[in-house]
């Protein structure tokens, strides 16, 4: 009978063993957990400062080959029309600026090219041509010459595609054969269907108001001459039901956009065709029956480079503590992509509870626990009480495990525990603290095994 039980517990130990070692989620395999570290530093007053940070990455969606994106903005006179509290081209403007900013950075061999159109008759005698579309920028790798760039549009005229397909026709095929490795996108912004053309000399014909089929072939005619891109057709309000069909004749794809949270959400899905970066981002941090903070009120937030340059902690951002689960969460704002080798980090302080002395005391001055490595000269490698239960970084719907620190307790003139049962309420006394120790300790395991991915708790 004996061995017969020995043999099971060996079964059940295994089979522990085994579930906490096997992920039970797996991440999106092309963004990896972000850098991410948590520390412990013990202060002159006895009590400590714990701090948690993670780290930006950006990572391409290309295949290791660099982006060209060529915009085509509509700036015709509609543009300037209100939409939520904004103009179209204003809107327009915000979303493209967010855009570089995500997609350029140093080292991604990235680039941005804008052209605009829009539309006018010119009635004199010779009349310009070719003169309804403007090489805006050239490409770049520089997010604020492209930000420059579209800020400096206003609203004016009418609407010809066609001059903005074969102004963007010419941008493209200056890249030549250097860029012949490069993955291409085209994103076409308007907010309403064509109401002006080309003719065969260059000049505009069309009256400006109405749509006919001599518009729309005009323009495709000129789209169909870019080839070789990933196609993205947006209507930014308006009547754009032509915008569809020209998405269609494109093998590309069409996004409406009539509200400002629809545009956000589709600038945000062709950020995430080009590109993978960490949003949605919170710290979370747990503490232990061990550990209480010592004024939830009181954290520090920063964000710097790892050269101490500093940067921007996001506008938005949330810090709660709640007191019965003992937990602190820093929320970033929903939208808000972390910036490569940006490091963001929350600093609180905490000090060991009564329950650690308690449980120091009754261990005859024994720690249960040793700090993980990377956790502070204090608690790496070092024993004490672990100071949190769960510690975690989401990101994108997924999770990432911060290491586990240790504190220690400072107890002087306690000797043992008190006898006022003697010996065997005393004894009894540690067995109830063992089993519910033991107890505890399995909930945690449970509990940070969903939380954690691959992360064995002894």
């Amino acid at each position: 009978m004996r061995k017969f039980f020995i043999r099971i517990i060996g079964i059940l130990g295994s089979f522990m063993f085994l579930m906490s070692v096997i992920p039970l989620s797996v991440s999106a395999a092309e963004l990896p957990e972000p850098a991410h570290s948590k520390t412990v530093a013990l202060n002159e007053d006895g009590t400590y400062t714990l701090t948690l940070d993670v780290t930006g990455e950006v990572i391409s969606e290309t295949n290791g080959k660099p982006a060209d994106i060529l915009l085509i903005v509509d700036t015709s006179g509609s543009m300037g029309n209100k939409l939520e509290g904004d103009t179209r081209l204003g809107k327009v403007q915000k979303l493209v600026s967010h855009l570089a900013k995500n997609v350029l950075w140093e080292g991604s061999g990235n680039q941005m090219a804008v052209v605009s159109f829009h539309g006018s008759k010119d009635s004199s005698e010779n009349p310009e041509a070719w003169n309804d579309s403007q090489d805006v920028q050239d490409w770049t790798n520089s997010a604020s010459a492209v930000a420059s760039a579209v800020n400096s549009f206003w609203a004016d005229g009418g609407t010809n595609w066609e001059a903005g397909f074969r102004e963007g026709k010419m941008k493209l095929d200056k890249l030549g054969t250097d860029r012949t490795d490069s993955k291409k996108y085209v994103i076409f912004l308007s907010d309403g269907n064509p109401t002006f053309y080309y003719d065969e000399n260059g000049i505009t014909q069309g009256d400006g108001k109405n749509t006919t089929d001599t518009e729309v072939s005009h323009a495709s005619a000129a789209a169909q001459l870019i080839t070789g891109t990933t196609f993205y057709s947006v209507g930014i309000g308006g009547n754009t039901d032509r915008m569809q069909s020209l998405a269609a004749v494109m093998d590309g794809t069409y996004k409406n956009g009539t509200a400002t949270t629809a545009l956000d959400q589709i600038f945000a899905e062709i950020e995430s065709q080009i590109v993978k970066n960490y949003k949605g981002v919170t710290i979370s941090d747990t503490l232990s029956t061990y550990a209480d903070i010592v004024n939830p009120n009181q954290y520090v937030l920063s964000a710097a480079y790892a050269d101490g340059t500093e940067a921007v902690v996001p506008e938005g951002t949330s810090v709660t503590y709640d007191d019965i689960a003992k937990k602190i969460t820093w929320t970033f704002p929903a939208d808000y992509a972390l910036k490569k080798d940006v490091i963001y980090s929350i600093r609180f302080t905490i000090q060991a509870s009564q329950e650690a002395k308690n449980a120091y005391v009754s261990a005859g001055r024994k720690y249960p626990h040793t700090g993980d490595a990377g956790t502070g000269e204090i608690s790496d490698g070092k024993e004490g009480f672990y100071s949190n239960d769960a510690a975690e970084v989401t990101y994108n719907g997924n999770s990432a495990c911060y290491p586990m620190p240790v504190i220690q307790v400072k107890v002087q003139n306690i000797t043992e525990l008190p006898k006022a049962g003697g010996p065997g309420v005393l004894w009894l006394y540690a067995l109830g603290i063992g089993v519910m120790g033991f107890a505890g300790s399995l909930l945690i395991i449970q509990k940070r095994r969903q939380q954690c991915e691959s992360r064995r708790f002894v």
